[in-house]
């Protein structure tokens, strides 16, 4: 971060609700901070630890909430105009998905205390594969 040039515009968006991070980066580019939208909180102990509650500089902090944006769309395009639009998206997603040439996703099922200690010791260490989805159960 302390890389990137101060002048440069900057948009921000957050999946992680780390506070402390968003305010270091605020602070760093202020006014060159254009967007700044927090989508989730991973990082829920960071959310907790989050100092100081004094306004930003730069764009406001907005938090992304789906049901708000439905409203918002459905308001824009009439209900219709979403469903039509939701369901293009879904379909050219479900196609991606379903490509057996190019894998989104490799589905991996696991069962048993050692699968599961194994899988959160990846995550916790950040080797987790990303184009794996991990299904795990403690049953043996």
């Amino acid at each position: 971060m302390d890389a990137l040039p101060r002048e440069r515009p900057v948009v921000y968006v957050d999946f992680a609700g780390d506070r402390v991070l968003r305010a270091r980066l605020h602070r760093r580019f202020a006014d060159g901070m254009r967007h700044s939208l927090a989508v989730g909180s991973s990082h829920w102990d960071a959310e907790r630890s989050s100092g100081s509650a004094e306004p930003l500089p730069g764009a406001a902090p907005t938090f992304f909430f789906a049901p708000a944006q439905i409203r918002k769309r459905t308001a824009d395009w009439g209900a219709d105009g979403f469903q039509q639009r939701f369901a293009a998206a879904w379909h050219a997603f479900a196609d991606r998905v379903a490509d057996r040439e190019r894998p989104w996703m490799t589905v991996v099922v696991e069962s048993g205390p050692d699968a599961v200690e194994r899988l959160y010791r990846q995550l916790l260490d950040g080797r987790a594969r990303p184009e794996e989805g991990r299904i795990v159960s403690m049953a043996a």
